[in-house]
């Protein structure tokens, strides 16, 4: 049995592929193995892939019709056979160090979940995520909710990677596959069970590849659907855990309230039908939950007093009409420059 299963879902990166790969063929810790799923990707990284699989033992390759990021980790995650899971994106790569520190830590404090933080890497410069450090103590209440609370602010529950999970502990998990966003926090928050130890290190060693088009900043009618999905796994973690205290419960509503009102900007602009806006912002306020977090975290946020005042009332048509109004806004002032 390999110490780590490193699973990589691969889809149109034979630009990045290699840079990946070679990064987690580099790493300090050696017993391993490499998962690369080749998602019916249609350039050369499927081919990349078995290269790379000719050249070292520890690595295995599944090709598979497209069916999506989430499906492709589901397969690894079937078939994956290390004491620990880790994720990493085709895109992204691992400095040298990350398995054996991970590995170190999660061994040292004996948890089942072990976040560390990690590197936006943009083309001129780098920002460091992450401060956090600490194990979580399930029976412990102030260990939950300010671990968790701060976790969520620094943004080290929104994705899969950066994390090394025991592979027992996270048994029968699964990635969503009936959303393409948000899924990553989605899984995230499905693995932390009430008795799971979950440890935080501050090391920066997995660097994230920012993109200005990546996946999440495209335009896309069916997300609010992907929204309300995830949050159901927020609500399900804050009822199963019950982290507790106004911190957490501030926390998630200003995540909330946060991704909604880009939700609701993201309309500005797009040339598309009346009814599929009011369809849009239909699903978005269809939630009672959902909406109530959402003015509460409105308020507790640094807002204009406008949007505070509106999101008091979550309902398709005034957003509409705000939307409306701002993009006339926006035209005027273009049209005089």
């Amino acid at each position: 049995m390999p110490k780590v299963s490193v699973i990589v879902p691969v889809y149109k990166a034979e630009k990045q592929l290699s840079i990946c790969v070679n990064s987690i063929l580099n790493q300090t810790l050696e017993d391993f193995e490499l998962i690369l799923i080749d998602d019916g990707s249609p350039d050369s990284s499927g081919e990349i892939c078995d290269t790379y699989c000719a050249q070292d033992p520890r690595i295995r390759v599944i090709h598979q019709k497209n069916s999506g990021v989430s499906t492709a980790r589901n397969v690894g995650l079937n078939i994956a056979a290390g004491k620990y899971v880790t994720f990493v994106d085709s895109d992204d790569c691992i400095r040298p160090m990350f398995l054996e520190h991970l590995v170190a830590e999660i061994e040292r404090r004996q948890c089942d979940i072990m976040v560390s933080g990690y590197l936006i890497c943009k083309k001129n410069d780098s920002l460091s995520v992450g401060t956090l450090e600490g194990t979580v103590e399930p029976q412990v209440q102030a260990s939950k909710e300010s671990l968790y609370s701060q976790a969520l602010q620094e943004g080290l529950l929104n994705t899969c990677w950066g994390k090394l999970y025991k592979t027992s502990s996270i048994h029968g998990r699964t990635f969503p596959e009936d959303i393409c966003w948000g899924e990553d926090t989605a899984f995230v928050f499905s693995c932390i069970q009430a008795d799971t130890r979950v440890g935080f290190c501050p090391c920066h060693e997995y660097q994230y590849r920012y993109s200005d088009d990546g996946l999440d900043k495209r335009f896309d009618l069916k997300k609010p659907q992907y929204m309300l999905r995830y949050y159901q796994e927020i609500f399900l973690f804050t009822d199963r855990i019950q982290p507790g205290g106004d911190t957490w419960l501030d926390a998630v509503n200003i995540k909330i309230s946060q991704e909604i009102m880009r939700g609701i900007f993201a309309l500005m602009g797009q040339k598309i039908p009346v009814r599929d806006k009011i369809r849009y912002l239909k699903t978005l306020f269809s939630n009672p939950r959902v909406n109530h977090s959402f003015s509460a975290g409105t308020r507790l946020d640094s807002n204009p007093r406008i949007l505070k005042v509106l999101s008091s009332c979550p309902r398709a048509g005034i957003w509409l009409l705000f939307v409306t109004i701002k993009n006339t806004m926006s035209s005027v002032y273009y049209l005089r420059r």
